[in-house]
């Protein structure tokens, strides 16, 4: 969506707000995760996914304000997945294998992250 920007320093403050605000999602849903997953790790999978998709749904609207507030609810829900994928990972994987497993994990995570500002 284009939003019609003026000035280069409006240009510049969108831009950090754009990027930067997923990042605080994630230490939110990061936060919010660690408190969701003693409530059951099933539940809390569910409930990221329907953030994430609420948070998806949110970036259709051609409105800057919902646009941002769009990408810190799917912050929020990468956050949430990046804590229930460390626990899943540390239940099912044999502990050879354990170090290398979460290192993939959150390299494939902040992947993610970064090809989502583009």
């Amino acid at each position: 969506a284009k939003y019609s920007w003026q000035e280069q320093s409006t240009i510049d403050i969108n831009l950090a707000l754009m990027n930067t605000i997923p990042s605080v999602g994630t230490i939110l849903g990061s936060i919010f995760g660690s408190l969701l997953i003693q409530r059951g790790r099933a539940r809390a999978f569910v409930i990221a996914m329907l953030i994430g998709m609420g948070g998806s749904l949110l970036t259709l609207v051609a409105n800057w304000p919902v646009f941002l507030v769009a990408k810190l609810v799917v912050g929020v829900s990468m956050g949430i997945t990046g804590v229930l994928v460390a626990r899943y990972i540390e239940e099912w994987v044999p502990l050879e294998w354990f170090g290398i497993s979460q290192a993939i994990s959150l390299t494939c995570l902040q992947l993610g992250v970064l090809l989502s500002t583009i």
